[in-house]
Formats: C-alpha cells, sequence, structure tokens
C-alpha cells in the first residue's frame, strides 16, 4: 500500500493542520498512532493474490460486500446498490 499511496504516517497534525510534532502531541496523536498501527497490521496481513481473488469474484458477481462496516461507508459516502 505504501508504495502506491506513500507512507501511512501522515506528516501533518489532524487537530491543528501544521507539521506534527509528536513531542508536543495534540488530543489526536495517541488515537491516531494505534489506528494507524492497526491500519498497518491489517495490510500487512493481506498479500497481493488474495486481494486479487476477491476483485475477481467481485467481477464475476460471486461476492458482494455486506459486512456492517462495509454498509456503514456506503451509507455515509452516499452509494447505493
Amino acid at each position: 500500500m505504501e508504495i502506491a499511496e506513500g507512507p501511512l504516517e501522515s506528516p501533518r497534525c489532524v487537530l491543528r493542520g501544521g507539521p506534527r510534532d509528536w513531542n508536543e502531541g495534540c488530543p489526536v496523536h495517541e488515537r491516531w498512532a494505534r489506528a494507524r498501527s492497526a491500519f498497518a497490521a491489517e495490510l500487512a496481513a493481506t498479500t497481493f493474490a488474495e486481494l486479487a481473488e476477491i476483485d475477481r469474484r467481485l467481477q464475476r458477481g460471486e461476492v458482494r460486500w455486506r459486512s456492517p462496516l462495509h454498509l456503514e461507508a456506503v451509507e455515509r459516502n452516499g452509494v447505493r446498490d
């Protein structure tokens, strides 16, 4: 993922918008670090072969996402089937 999209770490503070300073911190830093770590672990546990197989199955209509997280994202983004 990082090869295609760049580092998972953001150089900017989520709340203050300026350069992130881990020494100073802000209310979001600890949570952001935990979320980034969980995201990186999830990506590390996934292979390109798995993603390619899921994509093939989606293209053939053999699988559709219906997990609570997917449905929440669909609703949040206004996308409908």
